[in-house]
């Protein structure tokens, strides 16, 4: 028979272990707190394009360079052209300027996951291995993993901005558009979470701290390029729910703007209703650019 003090002890052990997983529980709660905007950001709708702008853009050559969150929106271009007839666009993936014969979306991946400057870099050969002079829109797209807790911003921000005014300097009959930073989606289940509380505890940088750095870096391109409409704002996109309301992650006082699990198959990559909902914003921008004079 077991001494009544061992029992005692057990359910004593017992009691603190709940209190201790209560207290978590309670903090992981606080500390990854979503909170839904106020206002609503009234995104365009595709089919409240006017057609000439669908027309003006079939005639073009355009150029996507890209890595895995670009594929995820050119499959929610296809998606949107299953349903929509007046977006004729022609996908093709390449980045050699002999293949361009006539007006097409070529699209081609760039640079190494990870290293922003090597997509820049790509992009510029890209350009000035003669798509430069052939292609009316061009664009580069950074993806998630490019900016993040302890990226220099400010540095990859600088050759970003260096490269596109020395292409368009040199290119200036080509459109070029700039594409925010996508974001990650905060995890949820309580096991992601508390992994995540854990993480932060151990000052380890979790999807927060993260979304931060795309943030500001997002930040400096609007200022830098949002006055003459070129700016593809895919982060505010994957952050605003179908309800019209941008979701941010909340961490004292700070708010940083978070992307939507609805819109992600694991916390970074597109799925079937967020590659369409951004798939969709980019379309609206590109028929826009491409009426213009």
């Amino acid at each position: 028979m077991r001494h009544p003090h061992f029992t005692i002890g057990l359910v004593c052990l017992a009691s603190v272990l709940l209190a201790v997983a209560l207290v978590i529980l309670l903090a992981v709660r606080s500390r990854l707190n979503i909170r839904t905007g106020r206002e609503k950001v009234f995104l365009p709708l595709i089919d409240e394009a006017p057609m000439e702008q669908w027309e003006s853009l079939a005639r073009k050559t355009v150029f996507f360079a890209h890595q895995s969150v670009g594929s995820n929106i050119l499959d929610g271009i296809r998606d949107v052209m299953k349903e929509r007839t007046y977006v004729r666009l022609s996908i093709v993936e390449t980045g050699q300027p002999k293949a361009l014969r006539g007006p097409v979306l070529a699209h081609a991946r760039v640079g190494v996951n990870g290293d922003a400057e090597s997509k820049i870099e790509g992009f510029r050969d890209f350009m000035d291995s003669g798509l430069g002079k052939k292609v009316d829109i061009a664009f580069l797209k950074l993806c998630y993993v490019d900016v993040k807790a302890g990226s220099d911003v400010d540095a990859i921000f600088r050759v970003y901005k260096e490269a596109l005014t020395d292409l368009q300097a040199r290119y200036p009959s080509t459109q070029f558009l700039h594409v925010c930073t996508p974001l990650c989606a905060p995890p949820t289940g309580l096991r992601s979470e508390i992994k995540g509380f854990i993480k932060s505890m151990l000052g380890r940088p979790g999807c927060l701290d993260d979304n931060r750095e795309r943030s500001r870096y997002n930040a400096l391109l609007e200022r830098t390029y949002s006055g003459d409409g070129t700016v593809f704002d895919l982060a505010l996109v994957e952050s605003v729910g179908p309800d019209g309301f941008q979701r941010f992650s909340v961490k004292g006082d700070e708010t940083i703007p978070a992307m939507l699990r609805r819109y992600t198959t694991d916390g970074g990559h597109l799925n079937e209703e967020g590659r369409r909902r951004a798939a969709e914003q980019l379309l609206v921008l590109l028929a826009r650019i491409a009426s213009r004079e």
